[in-house]
C-alpha cells in the first residue's frame, strides 16, 4: 500500500518490526561509497574535458560508462547535447 503522491510504502501503526543495531551503519556506508565512486568516475569526465565544475552530463556519463551503474540510467537525468544545464554559462568552462 503506497501514499498518495509519494513512492514510500505506508507503514500501518499496527505494524511491528525490528532493525538489527548494525544495519543502519552498514547502508550509511554503502551509500557513503556509492557516492564516492560516482564522484570521482564523474570527475574524471569533467577533468578530460578540461573544465573545474563538475556538470550533470559528468555524472550521468559516469553512470552509463559501467553496467554496474545500471540500475541508476533511469534516475540520473540526460542532459541533450547542444543544451547547457540551468544555472551554468559556456564562458565560465576554463
Amino acid at each position: 500500500e503506497y501514499n498518495e503522491g509519494s513512492l514510500t510504502p505506508l507503514l500501518r501503526p499496527c505494524s511491528k518490526f525490528m532493525i538489527a543495531q548494525e544495519a543502519p551503519v552498514l547502508m550509511t556506508k554503502a551509500c557513503e561509497l556509492l557516492i564516492q565512486e560516482i564522484s570521482v568516475r564523474a570527475w574524471q569526465h569533467t577533468d578530460t574535458h578540461r573544465r573545474k565544475t563538475l556538470q550533470r552530463a559528468d555524472i550521468h556519463s559516469a553512470v552509463g560508462e559501467n553496467e554496474v551503474f545500471d540500475f541508476l540510467i533511469d534516475i540520473v537525468p540526460r542532459v541533450m547535447p547542444g543544451t547547457a544545464p540551468a544555472g551554468s554559462d559556456a564562458s565560465h568552462q576554463t
